[in-house]
């Protein structure tokens, strides 16, 4: 009998706390369902953003890129270049972007009528899209920039680089480049501006970190420079970095932007 109502006790169902669980989850379930939402829409925008990585062949477009604007080796990037431009699974928009930036860093090397030759060939580029490489020579070519954007300017620098990447080796080749703004910055913090290219307006060059600097770029920031100055304000606690600029600016936004240029 002692164990009969041992059992009973044991599984008798709690029906005031079954309940009390129900009310809650009740009151609840509003923000249950806001949160539920807020998941769905998540893993949808996610599995989007996977599809097209994977349609659109993102990982290898990438790669291609930071390996044609960090590394200096013309023959490896025009061979990878034309092998891009001559694939047909790449999307238009992006072996434009490719070709644009393989004119600009390898602008010496005189590879621009062998490139448009090969967009002609794709049979998808309008005349204003292949107009576009020339007008890109003429807007930031190496004759339209005082600053080096490349680094390749100097045999020092190009040393300097080199042995850097060795060292150090590249943890992500999907995140090598780091932008010419970086290095402004950097040089502002360290006070190692050349007065020659960044002259002052008022006043004389100072001997001491800034606190409070403000960087505008007309035409557009990037990501890429505004995660650069957030990870540059990590870095220095002492010194606030603002950055603002006219837009904000991704590779299709400047390529109509360049377009429209006269």
């Amino acid at each position: 009998m002692r164990g009969q109502k041992t059992n009973e006790k044991m599984f008798k169902p709690k029906t005031h706390a079954h309940t009390e669980d129900i009310k809650k989850f009740c009151e609840t379930f509003p923000e249950f369902r806001k949160v539920s939402s807020n998941v769905t829409k998540h893993v949808t925008i996610m599995g989007e953003i996977s599809r097209q990585v994977a349609l659109r062949k993102l990982l290898d477009v990438s790669e291609r890129e930071q390996e044609l604007a960090c590394n200096n080796d013309h023959a490896t990037a025009y061979r990878r270049v034309v092998e891009m431009l001559q694939n047909p699974i790449f999307a238009k928009e992006d072996v434009l972007r490719q070709a644009l930036l393989y004119i600009l860093r390898y602008e010496k090397q005189n590879k621009l009528p062998e490139i448009l030759q090969l967009l002609t060939l794709r049979e998808n580029y309008s005349g204003a899209e292949l107009g576009l490489p020339a007008q890109m020579l003429c807007y930031a070519g190496s004759d339209q920039r005082k600053l080096d954007l490349f680094g390749t300017r100097g045999l020092l620098q190009r040393t300097k680089k080199a042995m850097s990447r060795q060292l150090k080796g590249v943890e992500n080749i999907y995140t090598q480049h780091t932008p010419l703004l970086f290095e402004i910055l950097d040089g502002l913090l360290t006070c190692r501006l050349k007065e020659t290219e960044f002259p002052f307006i008022l006043g004389a060059p100072f001997k001491e970190r800034p606190v409070d600097v403000f960087v505008i770029i007309m035409g557009g920031a990037t990501y890429e420079e505004a995660a650069c100055v957030a990870e540059l304000n990590r870095q220095n606690p002492v010194t606030r970095i603002v950055l603002g600029g006219t837009c904000v600016l991704n590779s299709r936004q400047f390529l109509q932007n360049l377009a429209s240029i006269k």
